[in-house]
């Protein structure tokens, strides 16, 4: 009902507004003031609870914070925990589950460099931290506690702890990535044929928890039919591209990794992990790891994944390094429908994590210009939208933001 009769009177002019987004009540009265004095000048003809209505939704708008708790939630951890009695197990089932969360959440967000200069975090000092707790298929016996537990976290308690400690950090969260995992060993490459020890040691984590969330592809007979690992080595652009479009990503990552033998017996293990997006490949994260044995079994690989996944992740982290230091604002304008538009599409780039606050500066019934200030340079900015699907495009000599 409210939002209906805020539309009507929308769609009705245009609302100049100045510095809506304040923090303090002082500061909206202000500006509620000066909202008045337009609506005055314009001659509207609306009622006193209309023009607050007006006012207390685009406040209210303003001082929203931004949805970004996915990035600061840990599910799904398992625990399973025997004691004395099952309350003291329970007890100690949530502390353990609460450290090892919050142990998660640093590796997801902190440069890995940067995880040894992390202070050392009991359980009682991750309270301020800690937002809330759901509990899943809980399971008791006398002396035994299993459950699923999720923790969420807060998200500005957390950064100014990271900022405190001058800890380089990122919370943009990429879009799905494909990963095309290739393994050579006498120089035969195997991609979907079996055994390939090099994809099933991928299979066999989590690949969905990190800032990059990483696909595997089914392995299925249209798979093998789009493309081979010889293809996907050479970076047959228009294959790798079907794959995009098949599993809906815009990134392909190729992990490629070859067996080799040293003058001296080692056996060594040579990856090249290569990213091709928008039709174009782009620099790729090569290394060597020396392996124990000729034939590598999955135990043997587990670590050597995990140290290229952490690269993979750092390059992404440095790429959205938060910078409290350099705080960056943008004009922007919007197109618009109505004012919901105008609110969802507020909530949208207030998702983005680089994004502080909004700062609306005219709206209409086909348009808002705002003021985004964001943390970083615009290149970073820009990299954040596209992972919202949105984008800044000139128009009339204006930056516009655009919706893909």
């Amino acid at each position: 009902m409210f939002m209906r009769i805020i539309s009507h009177i929308f769609n009705q002019s245009t609302i100049e507004r100045q510095i809506v987004s304040t923090r303090s009540f002082g500061c909206f009265t202000t500006n509620l003031s000066r909202l008045f004095v337009s609506l005055k000048k314009l001659n509207y003809k609306t009622t006193l609870i209309q023009f607050f209505l007006i006012t207390l939704i685009l406040y209210f708008c303003d001082q929203a914070s931004a949805q970004r708790t996915d990035v600061f939630t840990i599910k799904n951890l398992s625990v399973d925990i025997t004691s004395t009695s099952s309350m003291d197990a329970r007890d100690k089932a949530l502390k353990e589950g609460q450290l090892q969360a919050f142990s998660k959440l640093m590796k997801r967000l902190v440069l890995s460099e940067d995880l040894d200069y992390l202070p050392d975090m009991p359980v009682v000092k991750t309270n301020e931290f800690l937002s809330d707790i759901a509990v899943n298929n809980e399971r008791n016996s006398p002396i035994r506690y299993i459950a699923n537990l999720t923790f969420r976290f807060k998200p500005k308690k957390v950064r100014q702890f990271l900022k405190a400690n001058k800890i380089r950090f990122a919370e943009t969260k990429s879009k799905p990535v494909l990963l095309l995992t290739v393994f050579e060993i006498a120089a035969a490459k195997s991609l979907w044929d079996e055994p390939n020890t090099w994809r099933k040691t991928f299979k066999s984590i989590n690949l969905r928890e990190s800032l990059i969330p990483i696909v595997l592809p089914k392995g299925d007979l249209k798979d093998v039919g789009i493309i081979g690992a010889e293809q996907a080595v050479e970076g047959d652009i228009q294959r790798i591209r079907e794959m995009a479009n098949r599993y809906k990503v815009e990134t392909v990552m190729v992990a490629f990794a070859k067996l080799v033998t040293t003058q001296n017996g080692q056996t060594k293990l040579e990856f090249d992990v290569t990213s091709y997006s928008s039709d174009k490949r782009d620099s790729a994260i090569v290394g060597s790891f020396f392996l124990d044995d000729a034939k590598p079994s999955e135990k043997e690989l587990l670590p050597v994944v995990q140290q290229i996944l952490k690269l993979i992740e750092d390059k992404w982290k440095n790429n959205n390094l938060i910078q409290f230091e350099r705080e960056s604002v943008l004009s922007l304008m919007l197109p618009l429908d109505s004012l919901r538009d105008w609110v969802q599409k507020r909530k949208k780039l207030l998702s983005v994590a680089i994004i502080e606050r909004i700062e609306l500066i005219l709206i209409s019934r086909n348009q808002a210009v705002a003021n985004i200030f964001y943390l970083g340079n615009q290149e970073q900015l820009e990299l954040a939208l596209a992972q919202e699907d949105m984008e800044i495009v000139l128009s009339g000599g204006r930056k516009v933001l655009r919706l893909r």
